[in-house]
């Protein structure tokens, strides 16, 4: 069962990373995911950890973070079904922004 749920994961991942360009992996304590997000265009990425524990998530920018949205610089707190808000707010922040706009 518990291999089961790994390969479920693993596959939601590469999803994510298909889907949206945000590269995903699961560190060693299985409950933390390593992010990387990169703007062909401008070829500029961000880093951040999501760590999920219970139905609480925090998140955590580890790279670049001046290009993160003002409110996402920071450790966040929140419930588990806000994450595809606070993608969101990363897909629409400057860094994803053309240059000529």
């Amino acid at each position: 069962m518990a291999q089961k749920k790994v390969k479920s994961k693993e596959a939601l991942m590469a999803k994510l990373q298909d889907l949206c360009g945000t590269k995903v992996t699961m560190l060693k304590d299985k409950k933390t995911m390593e992010c990387m997000t990169t703007n062909p265009e401008t070829n500029k990425s961000i880093a951040f950890h999501v760590k999920q524990d219970g139905t609480n998530v925090s998140f955590k920018p580890t790279a670049n973070i001046k290009l993160f949205p003002e409110q996402l610089r920071s450790k966040v707190e929140f419930e588990e079904d806000q994450l595809p808000f606070l993608m969101k707010d990363i897909y629409n922040s400057d860094m994803f922004k053309q240059d000529n706009e």
